[in-house]
């Protein structure tokens, strides 16, 4: 095969620091989880007034039917640093492929979210910018690397299968984790108003 056929391999810097850039915006989407407030409880505060996330996270847009942007942000993160952490193992172009369509997803929905949290709930959220400029920053390094065909659509299916499995599990890991602070903050307000 000629040499001129096979895919560049990228620096590996942009991967790494990308790398970064995902498990802090997974760590910023996971506080979103404890500051979201629970029936006027919230548990993880930035600790500055002006970028408070209770107002931002209680909202209507806080949540998709039922479920708090933090799990989908968390799941959403962990997709891509899965792809990625599996590429810096292997070096098969196809998962760097496959973390670039991610962040593609994740551009759009940053671009939306963030729309809706400067125009509309016209509110800040510190771990809600963390996020974001954390998933734009890792699409900016990345996106040199994006490839429009698949070199093996059979390959990236199974990759992709894989990786959605994944993902399921985070998510329902995530879920749990959500679930078990609200039940938490349920039964302290119950003992609360018990005395």
């Amino acid at each position: 095969m000629n040499s001129a056929n096979l895919p560049a391999i990228p620096a590996n810097w942009r991967p790494i620091a990308a790398l970064a850039f995902g498990i802090i915006g997974f760590a910023a989407s996971v506080a979103t989880l404890y500051a979201t407030p629970i029936e006027g409880v919230t548990d993880l505060g930035c600790g500055v007034r002006v970028l408070d996330c209770s107002e931002v996270l209680g909202s209507r847009w806080g949540k998709i039917a039922g479920i708090p942007l933090g799990i989908f942000g968390g799941t959403y993160f962990a997709g891509w640093i899965v792809a990625i952490g599996a590429w810096l193992r292997s070096r098969d172009m196809a998962l760097l492929s496959l973390a670039t369509w991610i962040l593609t997803v994740g551009v759009i929905c940053s671009a939306t979210l963030l729309s809706l949290l400067l125009f509309v709930i016209e509110g800040n959220c510190l771990f809600c910018l963390i996020t974001h400029a954390s998933n734009l920053g890792a699409a900016v390094l990345l996106w040199p690397f994006r490839r429009w065909q698949f070199a093996s659509l059979k390959a990236t299916a199974i990759r992709g299968s894989l990786l959605l499995l994944i993902l399921l599990l985070f998510a329902f890991g995530l879920r749990q984790l959500y679930q078990a602070r609200v039940e938490r903050a349920e039964a302290e307000a119950r003992e609360q108003t018990i005395w």
